[in-house]
């Protein structure tokens, strides 16, 4: 299941449905219990309804906004997302793994135990 949560490329095509389909994890069992009949579609509902669900932990809530200007905000500089997100660059760099390893644990939290896992 390592290789099919990827550590940067479901994110860098969230827009992008044919790398999106190309994902391994478009066709898990998560995916394929979300509603919706393309798998990239329900791999980028999966996926954006758990960045969504980062806002409800006060922890998370500064990564959720993160990922949101990154990757769901359309496309966006690296600089750009840390400038709208009023952070140097630096810090936008260091949280920006951060946010993503959050959301890999939950992927593979709901893989393992069920979509209502959190």
């Amino acid at each position: 299941m390592s290789r099919a949560i990827p550590k940067r490329p479901w994110c860098k095509h969230l827009h992008r449905s044919a790398a999106l389909k190309a994902n391994p994890f478009a066709h898990s069992r998560l995916v394929a219990e979300s509603p919706g009949t393309d798998p990239a579609s329900r791999l980028r509902g999966v996926l954006s309804t758990i960045i969504a669900a980062l806002r409800e932990n006060h922890g998370a809530a500064q990564y959720q906004r993160l990922l949101t200007l990154t990757f769901l905000q359309g496309p966006l500089t690296r600089e750009a997302a840390a400038a709208r997100h009023n952070l140097s660059y630096s810090t936008y760099r260091r949280r920006l793994p951060q946010a993503l390893a959050l959301v890999r644990e939950e992927l593979w939290a709901r893989e393992l135990h069920g979509i209502n896992s959190s």
